[in-house]
Order: C-alpha cells, then structure tokens, then sequence
C-alpha cells in the first residue's frame, strides 16, 4: 500500500500537514508534507516519501519555497516527475540555510546554545556581535529564514538575525510555549502559541532607527578600540665613522653582551655634568686607545678593559675600579650590526647610562637598526647604591625582538583598507558613541 492515513499527534497538537508547492520547470504539483516526514501529493493523497529527514516523530512542519524544517532537519524537495521527488537535506543540528549561510543555535553538553553563522562552503564560523549564550529549551519554534532575517529558537525567545554578507543579532523576542504553525509575511513571522498570537517583525521609524543603531555597533565592533603606538626609534648606523686605535668592532650578537671594550675610570661623580664633555660630548664621542678625558676634577685615559670583567651574560663593574663604589667609569665599544631588524635593549642594575650612535636608550627600549656600524657607549654610576657585599654586575645587550608596532601597523591597514565602513557609520548614526570612534579612526590615515 502506498496510501496513509494523514496521522496527527506530537508535542502539545497537530504535526501537520504542511503544503509545499514543487515544480521540474514543467509542470508543478501541490505536497502535504507532515510532521513525521511522510510526503504525500495533495491531489489523490498517494504517499511519495516517508519519514523524511524526520529523527524523531511529533514536528511541526515549517515550510518555506520548496524547503521544508523538520525539528533539527532542512529537506529540499525537487520534482522529477509526478510520481518521482527528491529530497536533500540542506540543513542540521537545529540550523537553516539560508543564502549561503547557515543559521542555528551552536549548543554544548548542558543545553546552552548560542546564536551561530557558518559558511555553508567552508564551513567558517563569521563573529556575531551581541550573540550572548541562552538556554535551549525544548527546541521549539523550529529555526527559518525569511528574505532579510533568520529566526532562531531559545527557551521562551526567538532570536533575530539580519542575514547577508554581514550577519547582525538585531532582537531577541520573548515568546509563550509554542505547539502551532508558523506563518510568514514578507519579513514579518507570526506565531500561534497556546494563549496568543504573536508577531514578530520591525517596527516603524523607531524599529528602523533601532536597526540602524545596532548596525553602527557592528560594524564598529571590529575595529580596534584604542590605536597605540609603541614609541621606538630608528638608528641609521654611521657610515662615515673609522673607529681609531684599538676600538674593538664586535659583531652584534642577540643577547650576546659584547666581549671587548675600552674603559676609562674611576672618575668622581658629578651627575649635572657630561662625563665626556672634555672630549665633544657623550652624543658625539668617539673614542680609541689612549683618549684622555678630565671630568670633576679627575682625569682618566680609554684603555682595552681586562676580558676578564666580561662574560657573555654580564660585565663586572666591580673589578676595573677596585669595588670603589663612589666613581663613575666609563665603557666604550663599537657593534658592527649584520643584518635589519628590531632589538631590544637589556641592561639589569640601575645607574647605568647607555647611548647607541649618541642615542639615549633605557632598558626595555625597542630600536630598529641596519647593517653598519654602531658605537655603545655606557656611563656606570657606581654611585654607592649596593652594598660591598652584593656584586655590582650587569648585562649590556642587545636582544632579536618582534616589531611591537606590528599590531598598531595591522590596526592602520584595516582602517585604510575598511575606510568606506567608518564613513558609514558616521552617516548612519550621527553624533553617536560609533560615529565619534570613526571619526578618531579615520584621522589616523588622514
């Protein structure tokens, strides 16, 4: 027998039969789908299909074109001929496929679920702003799509979302227990619950503005919320210097504190003073083996330091100056830089001075350099401020570091490049929270 009784029953009513219209470009014939996936032509009630894409009995058939939703199922019908129809599930777990998108509530193991969109191609989850995780209940009403807008099911609530190239949660309507059909006017749905009947669609200018104000938080949501820019300088090397006599030229090496120098020192401390003003200046020094200096009322010549003071990991400031603590000395090399790239200095104890070709630079400091050559020049305060018991030892070096700007420069292009999108937001919601963090975002590019 190819022939059934229409059955009825479900959760809380009738499970259908819902009228699905198919056609093979043709000819088109009328279908009563029911809630138990059975097909059945309308005209003379011959059963064609049978628990389709139906897990479970007691659905309440949604259809929409020629798709029918079946509890967490999406069945397309196609005809091939009267007596021949396709069906192909388009749809899973409680979602609708709606252009190229799916929509659907994306639940874990203790029945919370949150509003989610995939790619229907690859797959790829798009970020939904305002998308907050609810509880799903029982599953009813059944999720389905309009023209403009996708609805999906929560306890007690309908989630709305505006669908296309940039999906937008604009609304969550709460809803009574629902056990009837739905019924679809172009983007309007209406429900017929137990004690009402509900619609759920935009409403007038103040639906309109309302949409438009959420739309100008959506779009704003993926730019960053503040532009920082990590302040670091940019060192050309010296092409001109010739390091003099016995200037050590140690190859730059991450990490690495440069073995060999030339030190001068003990010298008395005068901190409102240049200790190389004798000589041009801290900025400007350049000295070799044999360069005096007077400083304070001292004097003192650059001479090769003992490679005994020096480790890779650190210098001891202790051992040339004889642990006199009150002094300031001084060391000079020069880094010879092999390649482009960004480092950032390390130096461990206090009251250490550091210039790079003249540069002032603090511990933690991000620079750029290129190939070349680059004078290092530190102005060691001794200064009493460890005890004699404590070695007085430092690393000087220069760390392989990532460009900390990096993020700021991916922040500038995606504003250069999503520009149009900020001046929308100005035009759409003017004088708004959104509309004023465009305008700051677009300065940055102007």
């Amino acid at each position: 027998m190819d022939y059934g009784p229409l059955r009825s029953g479900g959760y809380g009513g009738s499970t259908g039969p819902a009228l699905v219209t198919v056609t093979n470009g043709r000819e088109s014939m009328h279908l009563a789908v029911h809630g138990e996936g059975q097909v059945i032509r309308a005209d003379d009630g011959k059963l064609l299909l049978n628990h389709v894409g139906a897990r479970q009995g007691g659905h309440v058939p949604l259809v929409i074109g020629n798709t029918v939703y079946l509890g967490d199922t999406a069945v397309e019908l196609t005809m091939h001929s009267r007596d021949a129809i396709g069906a192909r599930i388009r749809g899973k777990g409680g979602s609708v496929l709606h252009k190229d998108k799916y929509y659907w509530m994306d639940c874990n193991h203790d029945g919370f679920c949150e509003v989610t969109v995939t790619e229907a191609a690859t797959g790829r989850r798009i970020p939904l702003p305002f998308s907050t995780t609810q509880d799903m209940g029982d599953g009813y009403p059944l999720p389905a799509a309009t023209r403009d807008f996708a609805f999906l099911p929560a306890t007690s609530k309908i989630n709305v979302v505006r669908t296309g190239a940039k999906p937008l949660m604009i609304a969550t309507s709460k809803i009574e227990r629902f056990h009837g059909g739905i019924v679809f006017d172009e983007d309007r749905m209406y429900i017929r619950t137990v004690e009402s009947l509900l619609c759920i669609g935009r409403t007038g200018d103040a639906g309109a503005a309302y949409e438009k104000s959420v739309w100008a938080q959506t779009l704003i949501a993926p730019f960053p919320q503040e532009l920082k820019r990590h302040p670091m300088e940019s060192i050309a090397p010296d092409a001109n210097y010739k390091p003099g006599k016995d200037v050590p030229v140690v190859r730059l090496e991450s990490g690495i504190v440069p073995q060999r120098w030339l030190f001068a020192g003990p010298l008395p401390v005068n901190r409102e003073m240049d200790p190389l003003g004798s000589i041009g200046g801290s900025d400007k020094a350049r000295p070799e083996n044999g360069t005096a200096i007077e400083f304070a009322g001292g004097a003192a010549t650059f001479q090769p330091l003992d490679p005994k003071f020096v480790t890779e990991q650190s210098i001891d400031f202790d051992g040339p100056i004889a642990k006199k603590r009150t002094t300031t000395s001084l060391y000079y090399t020069v880094l010879e830089c092999p390649n482009t790239g960004v480092y950032k200095l390390t130096c461990d104890k206090p009251g250490i001075a550091i210039l790079l070709n003249g540069v002032k630079l603090n511990p933690g400091d991000h620079v750029e350099l290129q190939p070349g050559l680059y004078a290092l020049l530190a102005i060691v305060d001794a200064g009493g401020k460890f005890p004699p018991m404590i070695p007085f030892k430092s690393r000087i070096a220069l760390e392989s570091a990532n460009d900390p700007n990096m993020m700021y420069r991916h922040h500038i292009g995606f504003i250069r490049d999503n520009a149009d999108i900020l001046r929308e937001i100005q035009q759409i919601s003017p004088g708004s929270f959104e509309a004023t963090r465009a305008t700051a975002l677009l300065k940055t590019i102007e």
